[in-house]
């Protein structure tokens, strides 16, 4: 396989806009898990 020589490297902007992307769906994922271990504990509390 070769390098495609006419390919721009990614830039340090664009590495920290990937970071970023993966940060804000990190927090989704976060948020949504303390939602669902809340209606987990109101269930377990009504049985």
């Amino acid at each position: 396989m070769r390098w495609d020589t006419h390919h721009l490297s990614p830039t340090i902007k664009d590495f920290d806009n990937k970071v970023s992307e993966a940060d804000a769906y990190l927090q989704l994922m976060i948020d949504q898990t303390k939602v669902l271990l809340a209606i987990m504990t109101l269930v377990k509390l009504r049985t």
